[in-house]
């Protein structure tokens, strides 16, 4: 058994997966990014919003007191 030997038989299969874990990181970012800009473009002052918005508010900003305020929020 070699140090260091992982699931990978060559470099060329790591740096293939290491591109596509890329791809697939700034492909969530975009998507992030995107709907960020439409919740900008569609919200109102006075609007209020629903349980769900307020949910992937939450889940987009990452507070850390993340657990307590969706638990208040669902209850």
């Amino acid at each position: 058994m070699t140090i260091g030997s992982g699931k990978y038989s060559n470099d060329w299969e790591f740096e293939k997966w290491r591109v596509s874990a890329l791809r697939a990181k700034q492909n969530q970012y975009y998507l992030l990014n995107a709907y960020k800009y439409w919740l900008k473009l569609s919200a109102s002052p006075t609007e209020s919003d629903s349980k769900f918005e307020k949910l992937v508010k939450l889940l987009i900003d990452e507070p850390g007191d993340f657990v307590q305020q969706a638990q208040e929020l669902l209850n």
